[in-house]
Order: structure tokens, then C-alpha cells, then sequence
């Protein structure tokens, strides 16, 4: 899932400017597993909103905020509450605020989650949960053990330890505080093929693969069906909500 916490009381009320009114999307998805989105984010967020003395328009969940499909289905659901709206805050990823600015509401969109990586879904405390994927291009988790040496490391090295490695000791030579994560990536990945991967990654003309899907993509009109079922995620909310 895609990781998000909440931003500041000072940066969300910063980020409200003058707006008294305000509209709520929820995404049921990954926000919703974080408990900064479905209906225990709007719950959360409408208790701070009610001590600013904010008005709620109008809130609702959809399935997903990172479809520009589904989101728009949504605003066109509630758009006459959006119309006596000051700003639309939308709990999501950053995915879920660009599908909003790309509707174009006509009113500001506000941010009060800050995307913070890719993790999977534990209730464990775990390395491999702490070090969320950061998106970095090209991914090396299957060599590492699982650990992000991006997110672990604060030298920022992916294929390999920095030069000033502890071959002996465990701790980090960049922060002594902490323990080398380039320790544990020894013992559960393989450095001679994070070394291999990075001339893969390097060589000059490299590219992605790209699979003609041209033929695989849904009809324009089943899209936007498939968009107004999802901007009504009650059933999806509520079970994420069990198994969380």
C-alpha cells in the first residue's frame, strides 16, 4: 500500500488560507489501512475542522482517489455541494490530489496527508514495513532482503555499502547511532548481484520493457461506469475496516 500520515495542525491550517467551507474525499484503499483515510479519516479530520469552527459541506468516500476516472465520477456526484464549497480536501497519496487538480474543481484542492512510501500491510514492527519504498526508478528490494537501502541508508547507496563500510564493527559510519543496514542486506541479499544490476541499470540505451496494450484498454463509456460504481465505496470502507 502507499503510506501516508497526517501533515501538521499548523500546516493544515496554513494550508486552509481563508476557506470556511470546506468538501471531503476519502480514498477506502490505502488510506483507509493507514487510518488517515475512509471513515475514520473524515472522522478525524471533521473533529479538527469542528475546532477551527470549519463547516463540513459535504464528505464521502471513493474507492480509489488515485483514478482520475473514479474521482471525477465523484466530483460530478457531489458537484452541486462542491459549488457552495471554499476547498476540497482530499485524504489521499499525492496520487488522489493530482487526479483532483486534474478535474479541475474550480477550488483550491488541499493536502493534509503527506505520502510518506510504499509498505506493506503489518501490524508487525518490522524493518522491512519501516523502510517504505521511495519510488526511486529502478527497485533492487529482491537483492536487499527486502530493505529500501535508499530509505535504510543515510549515505543514500543502493548497490553497495559506502566506501567507509565497517568490515568489523556494526555501526554506521555516516550516523554512529544507528546500526549499518548494509550488515543485514549482506546476510539476506547479495551484493554481487546488486553490483551486476547496477551496470544493467547504467549501460547506455538500457530500456524498459513496453507491451503493446493498446487492444487490452476498456471502453471510454465502461470506464466511466466502472468510475461511478466505484465512487461509492460504503461496502469496501467498511471492510477495509474489519480486517484492519
Amino acid at each position: 500500500m502507499v503510506k501516508t500520515d497526517w501533515k501538521s495542525e499548523e500546516e493544515i491550517r496554513y494550508s486552509l488560507g481563508n476557506a470556511e467551507k470546506v468538501a471531503i474525499l476519502s480514498c477506502a484503499a490505502c488510506a483507509n489501512l493507514c487510518d488517515t483515510g475512509g471513515s475514520v479519516g473524515i472522522h478525524i479530520l471533521k473533529k479538527l475542522l469542528k475546532g477551527w469552527n470549519k463547516k463540513v459541506v459535504f464528505s464521502s468516500c471513493v474507492t480509489a482517489c488515485c483514478s482520475e476516472e473514479i474521482m471525477r465520477q465523484a466530483l460530478k456526484r457531489h458537484r452541486r455541494k462542491l459549488s457552495r464549497s471554499d476547498a476540497l480536501i482530499v485524504l489521499s497519496c499525492a496520487s488522489g490530489i493530482k487526479s483532483a487538480c486534474m478535474c479541475e474543481t474550480g477550488i483550491p484542492v488541499i493536502a493534509v496527508l503527506d505520502t510518506l512510501g510504499i509498505t506493506p500491510i503489518t501490524n508487525r514492527d518490522s524493518k522491512l514495513a519501516r523502510s517504505a519504498c521511495t519510488t526511486c526508478d529502478h527497485c533492487v528490494l529482491i537483492y536487499t532482503g527486502g530493505i529500501c537501502p535508499l530509505t535504510e541508508c543515510p549515505a543514500k547507496k543502493k548497490y553497495g555499502p559506502c566506501k567507509d563500510y565497517p568490515e568489523h564493527g556494526a555501526r554506521c559510519a555516516v550516523n554512529p547511532d544507528i546500526d549499518c543496514v548494509w550488515k543485514d542486506i549482506e546476510k539476506a541479499g547479495d551484493l554481487p548481484a546488486l553490483k551486476r544490476l547496477e551496470q544493467l541499470h547504467k549501460a547506455e540505451g538500457a530500456a524498459r520493457f513496453r507491451p503493446d496494450i493498446v487492444g487490452w484498454k476498456s471502453p471510454s463509456l465502461l470506464r466511466s461506469v466502472a468510475g461511478k460504481i466505484a465512487a461509492r465505496p460504503w461496502i469496501l470502507d467498511k471492510f477495509i475496516r474489519f480486517i484492519n
